[in-house]
């Protein structure tokens, strides 16, 4: 059974409203699979007993965006002047 998660990916700011994340993760024994809110698969891991599944599926979902840069900020260099 696929559990959702949300995860936050920048901090909100007197300038910005902050992101997150949504996806879904699984448990299978001690495999965990998660996936991004388009459904892909983003990530497994082992869990070690005692481990808490949301709190690993959390990390691999923020890791997932911060891996491939797509969901970054846009950054412009500044207008040169003539």
């Amino acid at each position: 059974m696929w559990q959702r998660i949300v995860v936050t990916t920048e901090p909100a700011t007197a300038t910005s409203p902050g992101a997150i994340a949504e996806g879904s993760f699984s448990v299978d024994g001690t495999k965990i699979r998660v996936r991004n809110d388009r459904g892909k698969l983003v990530g497994t891991a082992e869990l070690v007993p005692g481990e808490d599944a949301a709190v690993v599926a959390r990390r691999i979902l923020r890791g997932s965006r911060a891996a491939s840069g797509f969901y970054a900020p846009l950054r412009y260099p500044p207008p040169s002047v003539h």
